[in-house]
């Protein structure tokens, strides 16, 4: 135990810079003050998001309560889309966590060489995780429940159980993805190509969330009305239908609601499952975590002899050889690809979830085709623009380009290329996927719902003009302020706070330009307006570009 509670302290320290934060205290009180801003800054921007989080759970209630439901009814279906919610979140972003921080940091090696048993190395990187998931748990689940029990008037033994609920939530997902990736890992650790396994492993996992998701909704759907009506009138009834598609959250909202014994069964079922996974999980990385982390540290034997001239072959430029370059860098690395290119699929994917039936009915999906198909086509080609650039801002590519270099990026100033022409191609690279994300969002919308291919196009376009100017900024946000000394790959593009600038600046950008149209659209013509977003647009990408070619003119002798 003393072991696990070292290691574990170790681990904690390095993820949150916590001795850099001490050192910084005694020693230079400037990084201190900015270290301790950055940190209030995020707490505030956390409250604001939990705050408007909790006003639309309270409006949603409303709204089913005004419909005819009562309290019990509307808070049962708010508080499993809640669980349900954080749960899938936790198990789909858990997965690349968990094979950055388990699989894929550079650490392995040293951890491997401590007198400890592999578990106890596995338990505590686990360990880190869970505790960084414990605070997003909070986050998404702290209004729902509160919402929920002050309108219901719950006592206290509700708001204890729901303590208990919240320090066990992140541990079912947590675990299932560790189990997951521990078997992964432990059957590709001897493949040549390793690292496209895992790739391609991560983004099947997606594919089965939603695959399942889609299943259970299909399911409910083809429920005639008796049969649902027999499910509603049953004890707790519509919260398993509701969660159906991950029934752990079914489980943790009836021992949430359910008085007496039956709620103290139900979270004790919660709790032994956790306890349960736990188990087998170090059952199974007891034997084989160690050969798949320390796999991605081996050097293959085999190495394929490469003609001079195959070093140019296809090399057009400079910029198009530090491109590709790029785009390498990031295909071979398992949590690189799995946090820059998820947006891609996800694009993609909530666009045509509602032509899979999540979430509407055929009625309803067929009023809002009809209705997006016959409305005011000038607003629906800019509301769609807008969707296509948000998706298109999600990814952390662009504002972790420089960061990712750690510290080879002391050899930037020996490459015989202008430091000017390696953030060209740093931009084109996190340009090129936003585009692909704005192709794949066209393309889920075009399959969904019923418009014109014409104004999907514009919309795409207008969204690609867009995001010259957040990515530009990205960038430069990047170069402003890199994160070189980085642990591990994961640190490296997830929990880098320029991703996390770079995303919100980009949120700004579009919600300014969407009040405008909101504020326009009623008394300009939809034409002029189109053309004044679009002018506006191709501004911002001017300015951003002029300030990003200064700044790293003057980044080149700083970095």
């Amino acid at each position: 135990m003393s072991a696990f509670m070292a290691i574990l302290r170790m681990q904690l320290k390095s993820k949150y810079g916590l001795s850099e934060l001490r050192t910084n205290r005694k020693n230079d009180k400037k990084a201190y003050r900015k270290q301790v801003g950055i940190f209030a800054l995020i707490v505030f921007s956390i409250i604001v998001l939990v705050g408007t989080y909790a006003l639309v759970v309270y409006a949603m209630t409303e709204g089913l309560m005004s419909a005819g439901a009562d309290i019990a009814m509307a808070g049962s279906i708010v508080l499993v889309y809640g669980f349900l919610a954080v749960l899938l979140m936790i198990l789909f972003f858990g997965l690349f966590i968990v094979l950055g921080t388990l699989f894929f940091a550079k650490d392995g090696a040293f951890l491997a060489t401590l007198p400890v048993p592999q578990r106890t190395v596995f338990l505590s990187k686990l360990a880190v995780v869970y505790i960084s998931e414990l605070g997003v748990a909070l986050a998404m689940l702290a209004p729902v429940v509160v919402v929920y029990g002050v309108m219901a008037g719950m006592g206290a033994a509700y708001y204890l159980k729901a303590i208990v609920i919240w320090l066990f939530v992140p541990a079912i997902p947590l675990l299932i993805a560790s189990l997951i990736s521990s078997l992964f890992m432990g059957i590709i650790g001897r493949m040549r190509h390793r690292n496209l396994f895992a790739i391609l492993g991560g983004f099947l996992g997606l594919v089965l969330m939603v695959a399942i998701q889609v299943g259970a909704n299909m399911f409910a759907r083809g429920l005639d009305d008796a049969s649902l009506m027999r499910i509603i009138m049953q004890p707790n009834g519509l919260v398993d239908l509701m969660g159906s598609g991950f029934p752990p959250s079914a489980w943790a909202v009836k021992a949430l609601i359910t008085e007496g014994l039956g709620g103290v069964t139900h979270l004790l079922g919660f709790i032994g499952l956790s306890v349960a996974l736990l188990a087998v999980v170090i059952l199974i990385a007891n034997r084989i975590y160690y050969r798949g982390a320390l796999s991605q540290l081996e050097t293959l034997k085999r190495m394929k002899k490469v003609e001079r001239s195959a070093y140019v072959k296809g090399i057009k430029s400079p910029v198009h050889a530090l491109f590709t370059r790029e785009w390498k860098s990031v295909l071979r690395s398992p949590s690189y690809a799995m946090n820059s290119l998820t947006g891609i699929v996800i694009g993609f994917v909530v666009m045509i979830l509602p032509a899979l039936g999540m979430g509407t009915s055929d009625g309803e999906l067929k009023a809002m085709a009809d209705m997006l198909g016959q409305g005011d086509q000038g607003i629906v080609t800019l509301g769609l623009a807008g969707v296509m650039a948000l998706f298109g801002s999600i990814n952390p590519a662009a504002a972790t380009a420089v960061s990712r270099e750690g510290s080879m990026m002391a050899l930037a100033g020996t490459f015989p290329v202008p430091f000017g022409q390696q953030v060209k191609a740093k931009f084109w690279f996190g340009y090129s996927i936003a585009a692909l994300t704005v192709l794949s969002t066209g393309a889920g919308a075009l399959i969904a719902y019923n418009l014109n291919t014409a104004n999907v196009l514009l919309a795409a376009g207008i969204a690609l003009i867009f995001l010259v100017s957040t990515t530009a900024l990205s960038l430069e946000i990047d170069l402003l302020h890199p994160r070189f000394n980085w642990k591990n790959e994961n640190e490296a593009i997830k929990q880098n706070m320029n991703s996390l600038y770079a995303m919100l600046l980009s949120f700004v950008l579009i919600a300014g330009l969407g009040a405008l149209v909101f504020l326009l659209h009623g008394g300009m013509d939809i034409l002029l307006l189109s053309g004044l977003i679009v002018l506006i647009s191709a501004a911002l990408c001017a300015l951003s570009l002029l300030a990003l070619k200064k700044t790293a003119g003057k980044a080149v002798y700083e970095l």
